[in-house]
């Protein structure tokens, strides 16, 4: 009917040993990842990856909070520009309101990888090789789809760099590049 007790005990034993290895291998690698040195942590793969995924804090580091990218955009239609909007910006105030809006640091992400790709590519001014990328494809792509919604004349972009000065309680911008284009002559990214 039911497991001998001897069978039952050794099972206990036996998780109670995965749990403790793997608690061990936990805080093994936590240790690597929160107080190793920098180039081993970043160039393993493994403790690079834990990491990002599995270990939570520090919360507030300096080099992770002094600097933030942002994309303003604005568009012509009919005529008029419309006002400029960091749509990043309000994505995250919408998360800081809503949580569970986890799909908003999604979009945000995605818009920063995009910006960061473009400016390995371009210095200050978007070159026409930049403008020509798979990477200008798709940021045009998230603009029109997730951003804009509607038909348009034309896109401005102006992509910025705010970096916060402590000593002060400022922040100062940078500006990365600035382009001003129709979005409906840039090609579609290819799949």
């Amino acid at each position: 009917m039911g497991n001998p007790p001897e069978k039952s005990a050794q099972q206990k034993r036996s998780l109670g040993l995965v749990v403790l290895l793997l608690l061990g291998v936990h805080v093994l690698l936590s240790a690597i990842a929160f107080w190793g040195p920098p180039s081993l942590v970043y160039s393993n793969p493994i403790t690079s990856r834990y990491r990002q995924l599995v270990v939570i804090g520090p919360f507030f580091r300096t080099s992770a909070i002094q600097t933030s990218a942002h994309l303003a955009v604005r568009f012509k239609t009919a005529g008029t520009w419309s006002a400029f909007k960091d749509y990043s910006g309000e994505a995250l105030l919408e998360y800081n309101r809503h949580p569970w809006r986890y799909d908003k640091l999604k979009l945000m992400d995605y818009e920063h990888y995009l910006l960061r790709s473009i400016g390995k590519i371009n210095n200050r001014q978007l070159t026409p090789a930049a403008a020509a990328s798979r990477v200008f494809q798709e940021l045009n792509q998230l603009v029109l789809q997730e951003y804009i919604q509607q038909p348009i004349d034309s896109i401005e972009l102006v992509n910025t760099q705010a970096t916060y000065q402590p000593e002060t309680n400022t922040h100062l911008r940078d500006t990365i590049f600035m382009h001003r284009y129709n979005p409906n002559a840039v090609a579609r990214p290819k799949n």
